[in-house]
């Protein structure tokens, strides 16, 4: 794969990182807040146990669950009136769809909640929706309001000394940073990160700042320290049973092993990861395996798998930015997809533009070529006739020369001829009148 897949999620809060270091118990995490909620009768406190229980979901890749408990939520907070806890609902909610890829509905919600915080607040709560926000503009590519809002949350972290929070800030101006191509800076903010995270005792932490730092340092070419990060990372994430980390972590070491020309091997990655996706129902990562597939298909000279993971991954790619989604932005939400469209258009307007001008100068050519080899043709005949025209005319004044000639000619010879006849007329007449006198004088003798 070109490009890795960013690890951007939020790491769980209580279940999932204070929650590693306790030891087995008999009764689940999500027991107990089941059993309280039983209990429970007061409907603020309903709606916490609620969201815990969605983060709790959320921490197992249990999305359709996270949903569940997050809709019986806003259902009490619509039937009591209640708006201030249900900003962690929306947060749930957020992230669910964020998960699933659908970044509209993940703004959106995410947008709710900030508006339920306004005026009343604590700076930790304004740093973590600022936080969701930040992220889901990194995964649009929207880098500009990405950075703008990560760097809001560091400055609040820093201002109550929210250690875990400001882990997760330098996390997050890392992911922004790598997908800027700021390798450097990433690799400084992750090791930043990684420090906080090792000093807390926070497995989950330690093992998204080493997959992300793995990505780095493949891009880089140096597989063996990668590998090396990647498999920390898949060992805590085994460890903690974070199933969608797990895919994440098959995925990059799937694009590893293509790096290596293990064409076989990172197959059977993929093959890993996509099972885990279809379970917990990410699609944007099934969009990026079967993306991944293609590739490693194409190398070992499956073709036709290939071409059928290549459908598969336009489905995905196409449910992720469907029509749907796209309604329901607002204006800002929009604006890096409504840049891609433009940009795409423009970019097809001006081929289609390029091509029509080649053809129009194609046939300006074939005209001007026309238009050349009528003139040349024109004139050519023009040529033609004015040679033909002086030489009819030369042609005619010396027949007419040669007429006057042998007019002259056939009058002399008609003169001579006349004379002759004359002449011949004459020496007749001279000699009837000889024959005449002979004859008479013959006559006179005899008398």
């Amino acid at each position: 794969m070109k490009k890795e897949i960013k690890y951007f999620f939020v790491l769980l809060l209580l279940f999932l990182l204070k929650g590693q270091s306790l030891p087995a118990q008999k009764t689940s995490p999500k027991d107990s807040l089941l059993d309280l909620l039983k209990k429970e009768k007061e409907d603020s406190s309903r709606i916490k146990l609620l969201n815990s229980l969605g983060w709790l979901a959320i921490g197992k890749s249990q999305f359709n669950d996270a949903m569940d408990y997050s809709e019986q939520a806003l259902a009490i907070a619509k039937k009591t009136g209640l708006s201030k806890p249900i900003y962690r609902t929306y947060n749930n909610i957020g992230i669910v769809f964020e998960k699933r890829g659908n970044f509209a509905e993940a703004l959106k919600n995410f947008y709710k909640a900030l508006k339920i915080i306004e005026g009343w607040g604590a700076k930790s709560t304004f740093a973590n929706s600022y936080a969701n926000i930040g992220r889901v503009y990194g995964r649009e590519n929207n880098f500009e309001q990405a950075m703008k809002f990560n760097l809001q949350v560091l400055e609040l972290r820093k201002e109550i000394n929210d250690k875990p929070g400001i882990a997760f800030a330098y996390n997050n101006l890392g992911n922004t940073y790598s997908i800027l191509r700021k390798d450097s800076m990433a690799l400084i903010m992750y090791s930043s990160a990684l420090e906080i995270w090792n000093e807390l005792g926070r497995e989950a932490g330690v093992a998204f700042c080493n997959l992300n730092m793995g990505i780095i340092l493949k891009d880089r070419g140096k597989f063996a320290e990668a590998e090396k990060r990647f498999l920390k990372a898949l060992e805590i994430r085994t460890k903690i049973g974070e199933k969608e980390g797990l895919a994440f972590c098959f995925v990059n070491l799937a694009g590893l092993e293509f790096a290596k020309k293990n064409f076989s091997a990172s197959t059977n990655l993929y093959n890993k990861s996509l099972s885990i996706s279809l379970e917990v129902e990410s699609d944007e990562l099934a969009r990026e395996i079967y993306k991944g597939m293609v590739a490693a298909d194409s190398a070992s000279g499956n073709f036709s798998l290939a071409f059928r993971h290549y459908k598969l991954y336009i489905l995905y790619r196409d449910s992720i930015a469907n029509e749907e989604n796209t309604k329901l932005q607002t204006q800002l939400e929009m604006q890096y997809d409504f840049d891609k469209k433009t940009a795409a258009d423009s970019i097809k307007n001006s081929e289609a533009r390029k091509l029509e001008e080649v053809k129009y100068q194609q046939e300006i050519s074939k005209q001007r070529t026309y238009t050349y080899g009528g003139i040349a043709g024109f004139l050519v005949m023009i040529v033609v006739a004015a040679v033909a025209f002086f030489a009819f005319r030369n042609k005619k004044r010396a027949n007419e020369q040669i007429a006057m000639q042998k007019a002259i000619v056939e009058e002399k010879q008609k003169e001579i001829l006349d004379s002759i006849y004359y002449a011949r007329r004459i020496q007749r007449a001279l000699l009837t009148s000889e024959k005449y006198i002979e004859r008479t004088l013959k006559e006179l003798r005899k008398n």
